[in-house]
């Protein structure tokens, strides 16, 4: 027996969905948690079953994108794309945590997410001038560290027009190689 939880659902023309979760499993368990902490849903994307690929929530007062399929159910807090690294502080007595640096993929995919994350929340049609240079310096450093995957996604996001299918996929592609640098 396959039990699905039913979302309804009204588009901005004011026509009425049903979206479809899946009610055991990762897609419910990151939207149960999403409704359950109370933050609000700005928007989402479903595939042609009505089944949500993305959502765009509002949480700690910025926009980020959760997909119930891949974002895991940590909660993280990443840091924005123009925020400035923070000055190197005195030593300490003591150091209870000690986190290993990103390196250059990391950095990379940070910037990705961080540009994918503004489009998201500004809903904008187009790049701005610094979008395109971090996404065109970030799609090289892929390509030359052989992420392929990564760098086509980038160049993607490139092309006009300005998709969110190509935000989302650039975005998801972002987050699973930083996951995975990270846990490398």
């Amino acid at each position: 027996m396959n039990q699905e939880l039913v979302w309804p659902i009204t588009d901005q023309a004011g026509v009425r969905h049903l979206t479809r979760v899946d009610a055991t499993g990762i897609e419910q368990d990151v939207i149960g948690w999403l409704l359950t902490d109370g933050v609000p849903i700005n928007a989402l994307v479903l595939d042609q079953d009505n089944r949500p690929l993305g959502l765009y929530v509002t949480q700690h007062g910025t926009q980020r994108l959760v997909s119930p399929r891949l974002t895991p159910t940590e909660r993280t807090v990443r840091r924005g794309w123009l925020d400035r690294l923070p000055k190197p502080e005195r030593p300490r007595a003591h150091v209870l945590i000690e986190v290993a640096p990103e390196g250059a993929i990391g950095h990379a995919c940070a910037a990705v997410l961080d540009v994918g994350e503004a489009l998201a929340s500004t809903g904008r049609p187009a790049l701005s001038v610094r979008q395109r240079h971090t996404l065109t310096v970030r799609a090289r450093q892929a390509s030359d560290q052989g992420l392929l995957s990564l760098a086509e996604a980038v160049d993607d996001l490139l092309a006009e027009p300005l998709t969110p299918a190509a935000v989302l996929k650039t975005t998801l592609l972002a987050e699973r190689v930083r996951v995975l640098c990270l846990d490398s």
